[in-house]
């Protein structure tokens, strides 16, 4: 504290100096940093530069690669074509191991899928079909029933009876019909003379017996003519009931029929699905037309699980080559068709070989929900048009089917005030809107 009252200051131009700054100093420093402060406003809104948003792509074609994925787990029991060999669509690339044999299962589905029932009865009986053999053999169980069916004709057998024996009621109907018109001949006689036997016996020229007889005679003659009547009625009836009878057979034999023929296809398309499922499960097939690529390095014997991209064929016409972004819903707004987009290739580093080119062409229109362990998370796909795979470096990309890499997607230019300003201009609106909303709760309390 004495060595601090010690410290004075003795002299007096200095201390005037340290007062009193010049005037020049004070103006000239205000003007030049007001002058900095004008040159950094200006220079920020005249330096433009655009926002990137950044999405991971992968360039392929409009017919991309197709991968081919084993539907179970087992063993390769062949490899029926070689690695980058030209492949038709529905060729088979290999076989899982199972079973059945698979030359068999093919015979079968080509016969179910080209003949009708008719053919089916001549089936191959014999086949080693594995899981499908219960199938196969209640269909062939339902073949055999209907070829027994056909064969014993049950039901035409007794049409044709029944046939027999109206031709023989037939004939015996026009017998009676003869026969009545003789006894109805005889019975109209015997009623004319027991009329005149009548007269003869009021008059008494003739006698009771004969009288008796007469009346007798025309009763035989009228019961024996009602008689042949009825059996007239009765042959009909019984016509009439074997017409019936043979309509019924007809309709029996129909239903049977119908029913055969609707459980055999059943049977049949059970039979084809179950053959759909068996080739889905054992047989990898090229589901395009184009160049097999392998996954890994297959052979006979080898192990190969449920789930695993097992083969990829190249179409053989895969069209443009196109890029595919996803992109988050935050940035999603920012992006607009033919804005720029860089490509920077995972397999390729950009700065040895370069970026590619190319322009947004379309934007999905609906996000997809993606779950993840964690979080959820909703993106976008842009569609990326791709002319070359020529890089900016004159270098051109080997296009193997599938890449992938990095898209930077060139947004709308803004300068530097705007961003330094956006949220400024957030904060005002924010707090506007928060006034407004205070002023309608003040007023609608009121």
């Amino acid at each position: 504290m004495a060595k601090r009252d010690k410290v004075e200051i003795r002299h007096e131009a200095i201390q005037e100096l340290l007062g009193n700054p010049p005037s020049w100093l004070v103006r000239w420093g205000i003007s030049v940093f007001a002058g900095i402060i004008a040159v950094l406003i200006i220079g920020s809104s005249l330096f433009m530069y655009p926002q990137i948003i950044e999405a991971p792509i992968v360039i392929t074609t409009e017919q991309p690669p197709t991968w081919v994925i084993a539907k179970s787990s087992g063993k390769i029991d062949s490899i029926c074509v070689a690695n980058k060999e030209l492949v038709a669509e529905g060729e088979i690339i290999a076989v899982i191991h199972n079973t059945a044999k698979v030359k068999d299962v093919l015979y079968l589905k080509n016969l179910l899928d080209n003949d009708t029932i008719e053919k089916l009865k001549f089936i191959q009986r014999e086949l080693q079909l594995g899981e499908l053999q219960d199938a196969y053999s209640q269909l062939i169980k339902a073949l055999q029933e209907y070829e027994v069916f056909e064969k014993e004709q049950i039901y035409d057998l007794r049409e044709k009876a029944a046939y027999e024996e109206i031709k023989s009621q037939k004939m015996y109907l026009r017998h009676l019909e003869e026969q009545n018109k003789l006894y109805k001949e005889t019975y109209l006689i015997s009623q004319e003379r027991c009329s005149t036997d009548s007269i003869l016996y009021k008059m008494k020229a003739l006698s009771a017996k004969e009288y008796e007889q007469s009346l007798m005679q025309r009763n035989q003659d009228r019961t024996r003519h009602n008689q042949s009547n009825l059996d007239i009625i009765n042959v009909s009836i019984h016509l009439a009931q074997l017409n019936k009878t043979i309509k019924e057979y007809m309709a029996e034999a129909k239903r049977e029929q119908t029913e055969y023929q609707t459980t055999i296809m059943r049977l049949h398309n059970q039979l084809k699905s179950s053959i759909l499922l068996w080739e889905q499960a054992y047989l990898l097939k090229a589901p395009v037309t184009g160049l097999v690529s392998y996954s890994s390095f297959w052979s006979k014997h080898q192990h190969i699980n449920a789930g695993e991209q097992s083969f990829a064929v190249i179409p053989h016409s895969p069209g443009k080559i196109i890029g595919k972004c996803k992109v988050a819903v935050s940035g999603i707004g920012k992006i607009m068709p033919q804005q720029e987009v860089n490509i920077k290739l995972d397999g390729f580093p950009y700065m040895e070989f370069g970026t590619i080119r190319g322009v947004v062409k379309n934007i999905s229109l609906i996000p997809i929900r993606i779950e993840q362990p964690l979080k959820v998370e909703y993106i976008n796909w842009v569609e990326v048009s791709i002319n070359e795979l020529t890089t900016t470096y004159e270098k051109t990309i080997p296009f193997t089917g599938e890449l992938t890499g990095t898209a930077n997607i060139t947004t709308k230019e803004m300068s530097l005030l705007e961003h330094l300003l956006s949220p400024l201009k957030y904060l005002w609106s924010k707090k506007a809107t928060n006034h407004k909303l205070n002023e309608t709760a003040k007023l609608e309390n009121l």
